[in-house]
């Protein structure tokens, strides 16, 4: 978790001047609120973790990189910032209240 909470800030100044477009990580968000429904907070966070390593670093993040089609990236990074804020909200809210000029509980 220590290594994962400053990444998640560096993805924030990564996508900072990307434009809103749609981006779509329904599965893991049903399979996080399912874990917690379910009190497992330990799968939860595991699930947020799995999505963000491996789906929005490695692949969404690299292949905008290379393509410069980056339009998913701010609202994918949204939904990972509202995942997350129940494990870690205090950067959560820094993050979400820096790139989108709001709080992530209104």
């Amino acid at each position: 978790m220590i290594f994962f909470l400053p990444n998640l800030f560096f993805s924030k100044k990564l996508i900072a001047s990307f434009i809103d477009s749609s981006g779509d990580l329904r599965p893991s968000k049903n399979e996080e609120l399912k874990n917690i429904e379910d009190y497992r907070l330990d799968f939860a966070i595991n699930e947020v973790y799995e999505f963000f390593w491996g789906k929005f670093c490695d692949v969404y993040i690299e292949e905008c990189k290379k393509s410069g089609e980056t339009d998913n990236l701010r609202p994918m990074l949204k939904e990972i910032l509202v995942m997350m804020h129940p494990f870690a909200p205090f950067i959560t809210e820094e993050i979400h209240s820096l790139l989108f000029k709001s709080q992530i509980i209104e």
